[in-house]
């Protein structure tokens, strides 16, 4: 076991897992799962589209999914989907997008912006001959199609591409000087080598990239190539144009990389014995305020490592100032040199050759999703597994995973604004748990804000300003504005409640914002023991 290593320096080990419910969905099912830390099913998506590989949930409690279209030629690859969908809580459909054709297809990973937007990955086909005339070696192919990539950006409110950035308009060669991109490898690092590996993929497959993510600080989209174990970092800021280009944008280099790792290479700066990725997945910044912040976690598979193949979970420094740019020592490679944290298991049993991911906690715990296997643990900074469970689902014989994503909240809205001209509703959606199944629940809202929190008998802290409002909503808890507003958790600890305005809202509380969270009540003490996360309600025209 590699040990706990400075940036989780603040992070003490957690002899308990992270509080929290997973999300999975297996690929040999069209259902998906969201369990509590005891392994039992709190919610489960019933849906009639085979599962492509990613799904999350989004801030107001729908399930944004990815989901397979069969019958195209890149249908035949490994990550292929086609479709992306969003179900409410309840399973019903919000929309819908399909890029599925002869010479385009979505595949693995999406990301939900926050604007609402949704990054999306797809393939595009350039043809061998496209790849020759791009300074491809003709006697490498072995496949009449050159997949490559691109990244999309949805409006889902219109179902149009709003920008869109493209490998292909950003590489580099020194094979043939007779074709475009032609150059130095190694005077280009912000450029990809279009004959790395020297062994393509036999289906043309080329850069597969399996992960896409962002970061709203730097205005950032993180990469994952794995076929060149690398990852990328590419400037969101740039219009569709810029990101054709090579200048434009907040730093000023168009589409082209802003920095890269785990492989130098792909870019002629380094040897084998300099790799550090090895086939990766999963690649994401560690959120603000969790142990690491700004760091990236990688679910580091192990594919071609040398000896006996495992796979590793790293967290890694960037070489990034406080601006977001990347520094890099000329004909250096990028750094750093090694990661600052890694899990591993010894003797090294720990292989999952594909799929897989990991995720950072919150109380600095690791979650790590085992795909091939379908095995779920969790480890401390120590390496210590607090948490370990393998899904069942569809049958413990087919039950891969693609990864999965722990959520700390137990209240989610149907949306987060109300119309304030006509009567409008809100469902609410209460999940408690499987071990607080048939506790009495209890919903309060507040205008005045969600901090500092209110103290209730028993000393349990519930983050609202207790006001007015608090009050209305609590005497009136069953009343056609607070439907279902306290009852009881049925089975699997859920409960759904509804906000009817009735309206027409005043005018006065436009603009404004109400906050919602519930409060469980133990069966024996009848005393308040839990409140859940605050959710934001803005009233609009």
């Amino acid at each position: 076991m590699i040990p706990f290593l400075a940036s989780l320096a603040l992070a003490l080990p957690q002899s308990t897992p992270q509080e929290g419910y997973t999300l999975f969905s297996p690929l040999d099912s069209t259902e998906t799962y969201l369990i509590d830390v005891d392994y039992n099913i709190v919610h489960t998506w019933a849906d009639n589209l085979q599962p492509g590989k990613a799904v999350y949930l989004m801030d107001n409690g729908n399930l944004l999914r990815t989901y397979r279209v069969g019958g195209q030629p890149a249908s035949l690859l490994d990550g292929d989907g086609g479709g992306v969908h969003v179900l409410r809580w309840g399973g019903s459909e919000v929309w819908n997008f399909q890029l599925a054709n002869s010479n385009e297809l979505l595949h693995h990973d999406v990301e939900v912006l926050p604007n609402g937007n949704i990054l999306m990955l797809a393939w595009e086909n350039k043809t061998d001959a496209g790849a020759i005339s791009a300074g491809h070696d003709p006697g490498t192919l072995s496949s009449s199609y050159f997949w490559t990539e691109k990244v999309l950006e949805l409006d889902p409110t219109t179902g149009t591409i709003v920008w869109e950035w493209h490998l292909w308009d950003h590489l580099v060669q020194d094979f043939d000087s007779y074709e475009a991109n032609f150059g130095v490898v190694a005077d280009s690092p912000q450029l990809v080598n279009i004959n790395f590996p020297a062994s393509p993929d036999p289906n043309g497959d080329w850069a597969h990239v399996n992960t896409v993510k962002y970061n709203a600080e730097f205005d950032q989209i993180v990469l994952s190539s794995r076929n060149l174990s690398e990852i990328w970092i590419i400037d969101h800021s740039t219009s569709t144009a810029e990101a054709a280009g090579h200048t434009g944008g907040t730093f000023g280099k168009g589409g082209d990389l802003l920095y890269r790792w785990g492989n130098p290479q792909a870019y002629d700066r380094g040897t084998s014995g300099d790799q550090l990725l090895f086939g990766q997945h999963d690649i994401q910044w560690i959120p603000d305020g969790y142990p690491g912040e700004g760091n990236f976690l990688v679910f580091n598979n192990g594919l071609g490592r040398s000896g006996s193949p495992w796979s590793s979970v790293e967290e890694f420094t960037p070489p990034v100032d406080a601006l977001g740019n990347y520094s890099l020592v000329p004909s250096a490679a990028y750094g750093p040199a090694a990661s600052v944290w890694s899990y591993s298991d010894t003797p090294a049993t720990f292989y999952a050759n594909h799929i897989s991911g990991a995720e950072r906690m919150p109380n600095g715990n690791t979650l790590i999703c085992d795909g091939p296997s379908g095995r779920l643990f969790e480890v401390d900074p120590l390496g210590t597994v607090v948490w370990d469970w393998t899904n069942i689902y569809p049958n413990p014989s087919t039950n891969k995973i693609f990864k999965a994503r722990r959520y700390q909240r137990w209240l989610w809205s149907e949306k987060t604004d109300l119309t304030a001209l006509f009567g409008d509703t809100i469902d609410f959606d209460i999940v408690g748990g499987s071990a607080r199944a048939g506790d009495q629940y209890v919903l309060l809202g507040s205008r005045s804000g969600s901090t500092p929190s209110s103290v209730v008998n028993g000393g349990l802290e519930v983050p609202l300003v207790f006001d007015s409002f608090t009050i209305n909503t609590r005497r009136n808890a069953g009343s056609g504005h607070f439907q279902n507003f306290s009852g009881v958790l049925d089975g699997n600890g859920n409960a759904t409640a509804k906000l009817n305005t009735g309206g027409p809202i005043s005018v006065s509380l436009i603009g404004r914002t109400i906050y919602f969270a519930y409060m469980l009540i133990d069966g024996t003490t009848g005393m308040a023991d839990f409140s859940s996360n605050p959710v934001a309600i803005e009233i609009i025209p």
